[in-house]
């Protein structure tokens, strides 16, 4: 039986690892969570939570933007791109977001969102958060400046997160991304 419960363990700890390394873009955005190496699914409380944990949206109190630009390897010709917007609204917090990343004139992987998130417990002692997020993911080819294929593939896909405070002191994050794999 604790032969189980240790392997279970395993599992479990790997299972962010093997979801993480199904798809090929990392959209790493603001720099607490890449400064975090990307341990950010339960310390976030800004607009990047659209990002690290939709949950934490509901975290958001005032109006924000967030932009984020990088060279992702170090390749010069390579640009990661995004803007998310968001705000509290309807008891909870609500963003839009955009991420591109690509070649100039040779492939863009483009990510267009929209976030939810709001508590769904709360007592004097832990509150419990929940968050959504739907996604569109365009990738597009272009030969030259003259000709642009815009969409060559699409699909949808999203997000849901649970984010867990306790005593406003501990914090436990759980996010399920790519919950319909872009392709």
């Amino acid at each position: 039986m604790k032969r189980r419960g240790v392997l279970l363990a395993c599992l479990l700890w790997l299972l962010p690892t093997l979801a993480h390394a199904q798809y090929f873009e990392r959209t790493e955005v603001g720099a607490r969570g890449i400064g975090l190496a990307g341990a950010a699914g339960a310390n976030t409380d800004d607009v990047s939570a659209v990002y690290w944990n939709p949950a934490a949206l509901s975290l958001l109190e005032r109006p924000e933007v967030q932009f984020t630009h990088g060279r992702p390897y170090v390749v010069t010709d390579l640009a990661a791109n995004s803007v998310a917007a968001g705000l509290r609204l309807a008891g909870g917090g609500l963003a839009v977001s955009w991420h591109r990343l690509g070649v100039d004139e040779v492939v863009s992987e483009d990510m267009i969102g929209v976030s939810f998130a709001r508590w769904i417990y709360k007592d004097n002692r832990r509150v419990v958060h929940a968050g959504a997020s739907a996604k569109l993911a365009l990738v597009s080819f272009g030969a030259d400046a003259g000709s642009r294929d815009f969409a060559s593939a699409s699909r949808v896909t999203g997000a849901l997160a649970l984010l867990w405070e306790e005593q406003q002191k501990v914090r436990f994050g759980l996010v399920w991304r790519n919950v319909n794999r872009p392709t």
